[in-house]
């Protein structure tokens, strides 16, 4: 599995540390190497979306992740979550209910130890494919 990371202005300090944590595991593909202090997030999620396949996974930062989550689900083959300092259940659904392939960290309302931790729970979380996840999951790529 590749991870994809992406980030704006705002979460560039935290996709930072992030892909230094997971470069040493994983294979990594970082989609914006530089910092660029009035970028705009689609302009820089976009490519790490673009670039998933069926087994990658991306990880992309905001000051809220909203944005950058939205950005993402224009595109067919995303399922972006946010986290934004919620109960990491939240992140546990998304996977295994959602087949959720794009974590969207919103680098203002969490401190790095709860995104690096979100990181690993969105990582170690698979989609065990029940009949009635899938189901839905298939009708999403449809539409």
């Amino acid at each position: 599995m590749k991870i994809h990371l992406a980030s704006d202005h705002a979460g560039w300090e935290y996709k930072e540390a992030i892909r230094n944590i997971l470069q040493n595991n994983h294979e990594v593909v970082d989609h914006t190497p530089q910092f660029v202090p009035d970028d705009d997030y689609p302009d820089t999620i976009t490519p790490a979306v673009r670039a998933i396949t069926d087994d990658d996974v991306a990880i992309v930062f905001g000051g809220s992740g909203t944005g950058e989550a939205i950005v993402a689900n224009r595109f067919s083959n995303a399922r972006a979550v946010v986290y934004a300092g919620q109960d990491t259940d939240f992140i546990r659904v998304a996977r295994t209910h959602n087949n959720a392939n794009i974590l969207s960290i919103g680098a203002r309302f969490v401190s790095l130890a709860e995104a690096s931790a979100a990181v690993e729970i969105f990582l170690r979380t698979d989609f065990p494919g029940e009949d009635r996840h899938l189901r839905r999951v298939q009708k999403l790529a449809n539409l």
